[in-house]
């Protein structure tokens, strides 16, 4: 879960990489291959995002990726803004410039901030599994070793026994 989570950062970092090339696009042909591409991208972190719910599995994870959705939604929003203003060519240059080195740049730190909180939760449930395993792979060679040392003890015991039961039938040690 820790790879998928980072996974969602390194998708939204693309993300934001092409939304700055939408707001520099000149043409209508840059706009246009910047709208495909932005698309593209975010149905790449909606991939990720799919992908990670299914390894949820405590409360504090849960609320962690609650806060993520809402800052994901807000940025979201303002990356709306930043497209319709930058679609318009020079015309909107100076706003979507503006939106996005305020809101969006705000909304995507927010974001990016949640996605670091996952990963940070996700690393310290997985140093507590780890330890876990190590705890029960050192109880349970523990118990192994008292085990053999158990059936070791018996077979002595017993060997002692019969030897002796034998040296008590045959009349004693021989000579």
């Amino acid at each position: 879960s820790v790879k998928v989570a980072a996974s969602m950062r390194n998708a939204a970092n693309g993300i934001r990489r092409i939304e700055a090339d939408h707001v520099l696009s000149n043409t209508p042909e840059e706009i246009k291959d910047a709208d495909r591409r932005l698309d593209e991208a975010n149905a790449l972190l909606e991939k990720r995002v799919e992908a990670y719910k299914e390894f949820i599995s405590e409360p504090e994870e849960r609320a962690a990726f609650t806060e993520f959705n809402k800052s994901k939604a807000a940025y979201m929003a303002q990356q709306g803004k930043v497209i319709v203003e930058s679609s318009k060519g020079e015309a909107g240059f100076e706003a979507a410039k503006a939106i996005f080195r305020g809101a969006s740049r705000e909304t995507f730190n927010a974001m990016v901030g949640d996605i670091a909180k996952i990963v940070e939760i996700n690393d310290e449930f997985s140093k507590k599994s780890s330890a876990n395993g190590d705890a029960t792979y050192s109880s349970a060679r523990i118990t192994v070793l008292l085990l053999i040392s158990t059936a070791l003890a018996m077979a002595v015991v017993l060997v002692i026994v019969i030897l002796r039961n034998v040296t008590g039938l045959l009349g004693g040690e021989p000579a």
